[in-house]
Order: structure tokens, then sequence, then C-alpha cells
């Protein structure tokens, strides 16, 4: 396989992952002959818009010490309106707070519609409405 071959074969793949609503796929690809690079991988993921994500222990090729400047190259080529760019967090811990924020507040808001959308029976009318 040569690195042109990587690049369709990934926007092939990705494409075909993007038709049928997927938006986050890894791939277990680990050797790159000819010349090849993960980065062929990468650019063609990236042409698709889905979210890629390259493990370091399935890619020999870039080190876990690459990793954020790896990162760094890739956030640098996404336009600023990616949806990648949602994913982005500065910690498992920062990520847990805001779900926890999050959370709370869509219950708070639910109950609030249910307060606000329940209205009180009427005078003399039993809940079912007879008499």
């Amino acid at each position: 396989m040569t690195p042109e071959d990587i690049y369709i074969s990934t926007q092939t793949a990705m494409a075909e992952l993007a038709l049928s609503g997927c938006t986050t796929a890894s791939d277990h690809l680990y050797l790159f002959p000819n010349g090849s690079k993960l980065d062929d991988e990468i650019e063609g993921a990236r042409q698709v818009g889905l979210r890629f994500h390259a493990l370091h222990h399935l890619f020999p090729s870039l080190p876990y010490h690459n990793l954020a400047k790896a990162h760094r190259r890739l956030m640098k080529e996404l336009p600023a309106n990616s949806p990648y760019r949602l994913t982005e967090s500065p910690s498992l811990t920062a990520s847990l707070a805001e779900l926890w924020r999050n959370s709370r507040a869509a219950g708070r808001r639910a109950n609030r519609l249910r307060s606000s959308t329940s209205p009180p029976p009427v005078s003399g009318q039993s809940l079912t409405g007879a008499h």
C-alpha cells in the first residue's frame, strides 16, 4: 500500500461511516509500508470531518510523547466550527464536572417545566373529570 492508498481508503471508510451516522472512529492500522505514515490516515479522516482518534498503542509511528504535538497540529488545521473542537477538555475531571453541572441543570429545567405545565384541578371536579 502506498501513502495515497492509505489516504483514499481512509477517506472512503470515513465517508461510509459518516453516511451511516457515525461521528467518531479509530483505526487499527499499525503498519505503514512504502513510506506511508499515520499522517496519510489522519488527513483522509480530516477531509471527511469525522472525529478520528489515533490510539498511540496501535500506532508505533506516533510515540506517546508526540501525542500532544499531533493534537496541536490537528487543531491548527481544523476549521473553527469543527465538531471535533467540542470534544476538547483540559482533563477527565473537568469533563466529569461539566457533565455533572449540565445534568443538574437539565434536571432543574425538567422539574420547572413539569410544575409550570400541570394546571391545578378545577374546584368541584375530580382528576378524572367525573362529577
